[in-house]
């Protein structure tokens, strides 16, 4: 199953096991929402999350010991 929840039109991918045909099932947008917000869908948003944390900490890191 791959979960595409940052497209404009969000779906999810089905797979059957023993290869047969996939089947693309539309997202609701607001279900699509919750769960990029929630870290259940996204790697992009779960990345820049992450990202931006790292330059927060970094920033703050710099502040104290007087670089900036």
């Amino acid at each position: 199953m791959e979960p595409i929840f940052d497209n404009d039109e969000p779906y999810i991918t089905l797979v059957h096991k023993e290869g047969g045909e996939e089947k693309k099932i539309a997202v609701p947008k607001q279900l699509a929402y919750y769960l990029r917000t929630h870290w259940c869908g996204s790697q992009i948003m779960h990345d820049l999350i992450v990202n931006n944390a790292k330059k927060s900490m970094s920033k703050s890191l710099q502040e104290i010991i007087g670089i900036i």
